[in-house]
């Protein structure tokens, strides 16, 4: 069972209690960065001159907050009226409002607070915030022409990418002059920018997550963006792996003289059908410098783009989960908990695995057996975790999240049909009940059909929030693991908290509120039963969702 507690002088019970075999997530279509490959689009007269994606100690807005932010510049020789303006992160998109104009020459600062300003407001704020780690930028006039678009590179804290000095100029792939960009010296918001930072050159906007999907029958082409630090562009490397084997280097061409735009492919008879198929880019300098796209600040970001090439022989109407890992008994594993080894049995997880679903590969993801009941189970339920990189995994439903599981049906009710928990969640929805989204799914791993498996959203924030709960406040998660003190017991020691009860993204130790809970219930707490139950709990809520478990049970 899942339940949320909010603090109080009686702290309430925010969600009624869950079904604890409902515990997967439906991943979508987007996340660790923009699909495809983007590159730098300059036309003008409006461009976007710089841009701080990870700011923490520099230009604070009027609130105080130091919010990242953007810096549009008019080349032009005339104001222009910015009002219909698009600004967009290829999966966002604000309208900039009107009344918003820069003068010829000038600047316009764009706070990526999330807030979304009006017309009139004294500061422009995006409605949305910017991504710290390659990403993308693209900025359409009010006819929904692309007047500028920058890839850019991960940077570190405080430290901007945008165009060099008063804006230096190489030849771009249209053969028209554009800006040149780079890491920059320093951040210098609403003046003319600084020159290039002192380092190795970078890279951005490389190909990922190739549409349509590749399926054998040709090679994978690859684009990236090389932009200079110091010293000229020397070449540009593709290094590509298939499944776990050597690295393999294609030089890149640039698509013309001058351009920042490079080339190059993966041959079709390398990335058979089922292979997995990783890459990146590297960037040498004339002084001998390099970078690397991408450029992953830690061990357990994504180290390569990739994706899982499609296996046509195996056809399916149902969404496809695609897995693979170095080591083959991943799904069964204790992980590294173990001595990185891969045991039955325990709940640790094994590093390094690949996702690919619904379009998108995520890279550097760690994977083990869920659940202590499917211990002995040929295919047991299992969990795919993020890990540090956080809430990556994109929903169906709209947001992002770190982990989901997928569930066998091996020796459950319903096994044969592979229905009942998807039926459970729709009985629950159609009832008015508060309820997680449930599909079947088709599984493969390490490039074979595995099963199918359903995969239910978890209880978390977001999900409590698209069931109409005010989520601004909301305290801890608690989930209740196997065991004696798992069922909400009156006697359930303090220390024992942590071993029945997990704690999702904990804030602060709120056992306490658990504890309450718990000896409420019993007409131990501080107020007698009765009055407890009316005060500290949703009993209409309650009242439903146990009418609705008598119903499905």
């Amino acid at each position: 069972m899942t339940m949320a507690l909010t603090s109080g002088p009686y702290w309430r019970l925010a969600v009624a209690l869950s079904l604890a075999f409902a515990a997967c997530t439906v991943p979508g279509a987007r996340a660790q960065g923009n699909s495809s490959a983007v590159s730098l689009v300059a036309t003008g007269p409006v461009l976007i001159n710089e841009i701080l994606a990870s700011n923490t100690a520099g230009l604070k807005d009027s609130s105080g907050k130091a919010s990242d932010w953007l810096e549009l510049r008019n080349t032009g020789s005339s104001t222009e009226d910015l009002g219909g303006y698009v600004l967009s992160d290829g999966e966002n998109s604000w309208t900039i409002p009107s009344g918003v104009s820069i003068p010829a020459g000038g600047y316009q600062l764009i706070f990526a607070s999330g807030k979304g300003s009006k017309s009139g407001d004294a500061e422009v704020h995006a409605s949305f915030k910017i991504g710290a780690q390659d990403a993308a930028l693209s900025l359409s006039d009010a006819s929904g022409n692309v007047v500028s678009a920058v890839p850019y590179p991960t940077t570190p804290t405080d430290v901007s990418f945008g165009v060099v000095g008063s804006g230096q100029t190489v030849q771009a792939s249209s053969g028209a002059a554009a800006a040149q960009y780079a890491i920059l010296a320093s951040p210098t918001p609403g003046a003319t920018n600084s020159a290039a930072r002192t380092g190795s050159p970078s890279a951005a906007g490389t190909t990922r997550d190739p549409s349509p999907r590749p399926d054998g029958s040709s090679a994978i082409a690859i684009q990236t963006s090389a932009f200079p630090s110091q010293s000229p562009i020397a070449g540009v490397d593709l290094v590509y792996t298939i499944n776990y084997g050597k690295e393999v280097v294609v030089p890149m061409r640039a698509q013309s003289p001058g351009s920042s735009v490079y080339a190059g492919s993966i041959p079709a008879s390398a990335a058979a059908a089922g292979t997995l198929v990783r890459w990146h880019v590297v960037v040498r300098d004339e002084a001998g410098n390099e970078g690397r796209d991408p450029a992953p600040p830690e061990t357990t970001d994504p180290q390569n783009f990739g994706t899982i090439v499609a296996d046509t022989s195996d056809s399916t109407s149902l969404p496809i989960f695609e897995l693979f890992c170095a080591d083959a008994n991943a799904p069964w594993s204790t992980g590294p908990e173990s001595g990185g080894q891969a045991l039955t049995g325990g709940k640790g997880y094994v590093d390094g695995c690949s996702l690919w679903f619904n379009g998108t590969y995520y890279d550097n993801v760690s994977l083990r057996r869920k659940g202590s009941t499917s211990l002995a189970w040929p295919k047991p339920k299992m969990r795919v975790s993020a890990g540090n990189q956080g809430k990556v995994f994109a929903t169906s439903a709209g947001y992002k999240v770190k982990s989901f599981s997928l569930s066998a049906n091996w020796a459950e009710p319903g096994e044969n049909t592979f229905t009942r928990e998807p039926l459970v969640w729709k009985t629950f929805q159609e009832m008015g009940v508060d309820y997680l989204e449930s599909y079947q799914s088709h599984v493969r791993f390490n490039g074979a059909y595995f099963g199918r498996f359903i995969y239910v959203e978890d209880w978390t924030p977001e999900s409590l929030k698209r069931n109409g709960y005010d989520t601004s406040d909301i305290g801890s998660l608690f989930k209740s693991e196997s065991g004696e003190y798992s069922n909400l017991r009156w006697d359930l020691p303090k220390d024992q908290v942590p071993f029945y009860w997990g704690q999702d993204e904990p804030k602060a130790d709120e056992s306490a509120l658990l504890l309450e809970l718990t000896r409420g219930l019993a007409g131990a707490g501080s107020k007698e039963r009765e009055n407890y139950l009316f005060d500290g709990l949703n009993l209409p809520k309650v009242i439903n969702y146990m009418a609705a478990q008598t119903l499905i049970l």
